[in-house]
């Protein structure tokens, strides 16, 4: 049986999702098992997801997904280079056939070209050397000008949020033996607001808050704040960032007036939510975790033929019952209680009770 992963957030599952789904199921075969390596409860643009991770597993299963995977929080909450690199790395374990990804053009010609030029070492220099020259541009903008300079002709891959994200997935495929596969996107675009046949994640999320879903955004302003005053300096990116950071914490009456200041063209909103977020949940600032290899994989839900998959095994352990973690190693498991505490910070957000519910969750399962 062959096998193809997707990585994805799901925040919240649509239409378009349903259909990346059924697509790259098309193209390989329908007898092939979707493997879905998704972020938890905490999403990579630096903030807590519309819905929770069990939820949002369960609306996959249902959308066609065969096995649903958790992506570390440490990853998810990470940049595209490393959120794509964590993201195959666990791929990589199951031995995965596919890598099935929607972008703006279904160009992978094109997009393996830039992968190829931006993985170079040469390359960063270079981005390193126009950012000397021009220190008023963003890392992003310095990065387009180089890759244009370079390849000759007009790169607007790279202002495109799921086309940025592919480029990474192809860097971080090199060498893993894992084929390609790019879908282009239908409907709304990244960001995208008002009515449409394939609305965007960021229209679903508008409408459940204006109907009273999601964490509630007053409590997050409160207790994120409150906790990144009581973190030490050592939990905050090193340089430029953290210390802005840690300036403007004392500063600020609201996580949203936080941000703000902290974030420039040299500091995109969404790592300085990502960073805030990652000191408040107890996490390593990203300048700092390194590569360390997976613990454990956590399986979220699967179905008739994820199950088929789960059997075959991985090179590390498939965590399907939280209560295994336990005879894991000291590393497995201290991560995996990060991971547990998030998830009950994520419920407080939802006025939820009872603590301890990842330790006790079991994957969803559809037949």
């Amino acid at each position: 049986m062959k096998t193809v992963g997707i990585i994805a957030e799901y925040n919240p599952f649509h239409a378009g999702h349903a259909y990346h789904i059924r697509e790259s199921r098309c193209r390989i075969g329908e007898d092939c098992a979707v493997i879905a390596v998704m972020s938890g409860d905490y999403v990579q643009r630096g903030e807590p997801a519309i819905h929770d991770k069990f939820t949002r597993t369960r609306a996959a299963l249902e959308g066609g997904a065969d096995l649903v995977l958790e992506l570390p929080l440490s990853t998810a909450l990470s940049s595209a280079e490393a959120f794509g690199r964590g993201a195959v790395r666990l791929l990589s374990c199951l031995n995965v056939d596919r890598l099935s990804f929607g972008c703006e053009t279904g160009n992978l010609e094109s997009l393996a070209e830039i992968a190829e030029l931006v993985a170079q070492r040469r390359f960063i220099r270079d981005v390193k050397e126009e950012l000397k020259r021009h220190p008023e541009q963003s890392f992003a903008s310095a990065r387009q000008s180089t890759a244009e300079r370079a390849l000759g002709r007009p790169l607007p891959e790279l202002r495109k949020p799921n086309s940025i994200l592919a480029i990474e997935y192809l860097k971080a495929l090199q060498g893993t033996g894992i084929l390609p596969l790019a879908v282009e996107r239908i409907g709304a675009g990244h960001d995208e607001i008002g009515e449409n046949d394939y609305p965007s994640a960021s229209e679903l999320r508008r409408r459940i808050r204006e109907e009273g879903g999601g964490p509630d955004e007053a409590l997050q302003e409160i207790l994120i704040l409150d906790r990144l005053r009581r973190c030490g300096r050592e939990r905050f990116p090193e340089g430029g960032l953290g210390d802005r950071l840690l300036r403007e914490i004392g500063r600020q009456g609201s996580l949203r007036t936080l941000t703000a200041a902290a974030a420039s063209k040299r500091y995109p909103m969404a790592g300085v939510r990502r960073a805030c977020l990652r000191a408040a949940l107890g996490l390593e600032p990203e300048d700092r975790q390194g590569e360390t290899p997976l613990k454990y994989i956590r399986v979220l839900g699967f179905r008739n033929k994820g199950r088929e998959v789960l059997r075959r095994g991985a090179e590390v352990p498939l965590l399907t019952r939280a209560a295994h973690v336990r005879s894991l190693s000291e590393e497995a498991y201290g991560q995996f209680a990060c991971e547990a505490a998030a998830h009950d910070f994520y419920r407080l957000l939802n006025h939820l009770p009872a603590p301890g519910e990842d330790w006790r969750h079991g994957p969803v399962i559809c037949i």
